[in-house]
């Protein structure tokens, strides 16, 4: 399953766009710009926008505080899609 956490507090389910799989342009679309990933417990993956402290996005609450459960400390900015591991290439 994939599922996209909005910085305005939405989720949404994504369908990959490759049978079972996620394309680089795929995450880059629902991020707006480059990704950036996240490792989570039970081979689940954050994938982030890279460069969302610099582009100033919102800060996402729901991302930053699964951030927090593996012990990070920076804000996550922006949308992020949460992903079992075998979505990605």
């Amino acid at each position: 399953m994939v599922v996209k956490f909005c910085s305005n507090g939405d989720i949404l389910e994504i369908d990959p766009d490759k049978g079972n799989k996620l394309s680089l342009e795929l995450m880059q679309k629902h991020v707006d710009g480059y990704i950036e990933m996240v490792f989570l417990p039970k081979n689940k993956i954050m994938i982030c926008n890279e460069e969302g402290m610099i582009k100033q996005l919102p800060i996402n609450e729901r991302a930053t505080m699964l951030h927090a459960a593996i012990g990070g400390v920076t804000p996550i900015h922006g949308d992020v899609l949460v992903v079992d591991s075998f979505h990605i290439e």
